[in-house]
């Protein structure tokens, strides 16, 4: 399966396109964050890599969202963050995980703020290691798992928190 532009636009211009009907802030940084994570998601899924390029769009929604918002959430993410995906990456050397997860996380970490980060990434590494266990029973393989489509999972779980909570 080729991994297109038009495959890309196809999973984030829906979101985009509600995310200007909602009532609350947060549904249009909750829309405009999975759409792009959706993206990431994708593109991880089928190349095994999180482009840096791919990331200039995620900041400025990143930017946005930290300038509409407080800071301590902000920056108390974005900590959450950097211990759970920078450590294991620095621990490894970058055998385990991509320097683009960490990139990514730094921003998811940042919309979400600390407790529902922690939850997401928490939920991320739980269904990572679940699939893994599966993988490793059902056939042999290089052993690289893309790990942004779990992140996605996981923010997706601990934001329908968010949703709820703002219906």
């Amino acid at each position: 399966m080729a991994l297109s532009a038009r495959s890309v636009a196809l999973v984030a211009l829906p979101s985009v396109i509600f995310s200007g009907v909602g009532i609350h802030a947060t549904y249009f940084w909750a829309a405009l964050t999975l759409s792009a994570l959706s993206a990431y998601a994708l593109i991880d899924a089928h190349t095994g890599y999180v482009f840096d390029l791919s990331l200039y769009p995620f900041a400025l929604i990143v930017i946005g969202h930290a300038w509409s918002s407080s800071g301590g959430d902000v920056l108390g993410g974005m900590a959450v963050a950097a211990g759970m995906f920078g450590l294991p990456f620095l621990a490894t050397n970058g055998g385990g995980m991509g320097f683009g997860d960490v990139k990514l996380s730094l921003g998811i970490g940042s919309i979400l703020g600390p407790s529902l980060a922690f939850s997401a990434f928490t939920l991320a590494f739980i269904a990572g290691a679940l699939f893994a266990i599966i993988r490793r029973n059902r056939a042999p393989s290089d052993g690289a798992i893309p790990f942004v489509p779990f992140i996605f999972v996981g923010t997706l779980l601990a934001g329908g928190y968010v949703v709820y909570a703002f219906r």
